[in-house]
């Protein structure tokens, strides 16, 4: 029998979270562990952590930072602190569903992550959308589709499980990517991913979660791009891309195909100063993502191949 942990990390999170608290503690099948770490919260969270903790002292287990890590940094050290075999990312305002953790176990398989649809919910419970990832525009993915989740994520924290094995692997987490997203990447080094169409949480969506909020995320991504050009866009997209490609290098592949991608577009971005569009990465990179027509749109695989391909004299040539 596996042995089960819950990661969950919080900040200012007193409004919605007892009930994602009483949502985990009342599940079919009951984790033998929730970690929980505070991100130095000014509101009350912290102390309705406590009372918890007093109430669930063999299954609780709270921790406060000194100083704030952020949300990568704040789930990296929460999934250190777990000791289970299999562990679950929770947000701390959404509700799941009670047979979440007992149908998440049974559908696992020998992948290494396991990711669920869910329910978007705004602030007062009310169905927003049924299907997330309809949601947000996203296909559903398993496999092993590295180069896909190089470029896009389709998967979200709160809805994934993954193996003592994969979570070993992928930590430190890098912060230079999402933590789901590397996950996921990780995921397609090894044991690969597996995907689960239930909607098994219901996912809050709020103003004051800019994380979540699509306008939000929306606003500050236009802003971004308003202030620096194309050029330094992917000069500094490529330094933060080739420092995850060589993570996944260090770690490798069980599919050299996978690792002769990387390893071209390693060499690509190294030397894209002198590079206009690299047609060989293009061609391989469109090849491997063709598994994914299934899902997704053959103009959008193309466009995602695309700007994979580019170098820094395309972005001389189009400007704008």
């Amino acid at each position: 029998m596996h042995s089960i942990s819950v990661v969950m990390t919080t900040f200012n999170g007193e409004k919605f979270l007892i009930e994602q608290l009483e949502s985990i503690l009342n599940q079919t099948l009951v984790p033998h562990e929730i970690i929980v770490v505070d991100d130095l919260s000014t509101d009350n969270t912290y102390k309705i952590l406590q009372d918890y903790r007093q109430k669930y002292p063999e299954t609780l287990k709270v921790y406060q930072n000194i100083s704030r890590l952020g949300i990568n940094g704040n789930f990296e050290k929460a999934a250190r602190l777990s000791t289970g075999d299999l562990i679950l990312f929770s947000d701390q305002d959404d509700v799941w569903d009670r047979v979440k953790i007992q149908t998440m176990v049974d559908h696992l398989g020998r992948s290494g992550l396991l990711y669920s649809n869910a329910v978007i919910i705004d602030e007062h419970g009310c169905v927003l959308c049924e299907d997330e990832l309809e949601f947000h525009g996203v296909p559903p993915i398993a496999g092993r589709p590295l180069v896909y989740l190089l470029q896009s994520n389709t998967i979200s924290g709160h809805n994934i499980l993954v193996t003592r094995k994969l979570l070993n692997t992928a930590v430190p987490f890098p912060i230079e990517i999402v933590y789901d997203q590397w996950l996921g990447i990780v995921a397609c080094l090894g044991e690969g991913i597996s995907f689960l169409d239930q909607a098994l949480v219901k996912h809050r969506m709020h103003n004051s979660n800019s994380i979540n909020n699509p306008s939000i995320r929306k606003k500050a991504d236009r802003s971004s791009r308003r202030k620096v050009s194309k050029l330094f866009a992917f000069r500094r997209d490529s330094q933060k891309k080739l420092s995850i490609l060589k993570r996944i290098l260090d770690i490798g592949s069980y599919e050299e195909n996978s690792i002769e991608i990387v390893c071209r577009y390693v060499k690509h971005l190294t030397y894209a100063k002198s590079s206009f569009f690299n047609f060989k990465l293009y061609n391989m990179i469109l090849k491997e993502l063709i598994l994914l027509y299934e899902y997704v749109e053959p103009k959008k695989l193309k466009k995602i191949a695309h700007k994979m391909s580019r170098g820094e004299l395309y972005f001389r040539v189009f400007r704008y």
